[in-house]
């Protein structure tokens, strides 16, 4: 169960990660002049290395983000756990 679980949150953390990296490279893409001189060549280059990068680092954050909250929020449902000893006449319960 523990696999299975792990593999869908990798699944879903990779979704998202994507999908927020291609709304944010389109967002920014469209913000980014063309030089009219082919000159410019190295230019643009360079121009769309920082926008890969910021668009990167964005997307990153923005996932690190949800698995902070996700985590505060399971660790908040972990306290709403039953705590303590159990009682002398609850039945035992035996891990497989």
């Amino acid at each position: 169960m523990q696999r299975t679980a792990s593999a869908i949150g990798l699944a879903a953390l990779t979704a998202f990660f994507t999908s927020t990296q291609a709304q944010n490279y389109a967002d920014r893409q469209g913000l980014m002049t063309a030089p009219d001189a082919p000159a410019s060549l190295t230019v643009n280059m360079n121009m769309s290395e920082q926008l890969n990068a910021h668009v990167f680092d964005t997307a990153f954050s923005n996932m690190m983000l949800a698995v902070a909250g996700l985590s505060a929020l399971a660790a908040l449902c972990a306290l709403t756990l039953p705590h303590g000893r159990p009682s002398t006449g609850s039945p035992r319960v035996v891990e497989m």
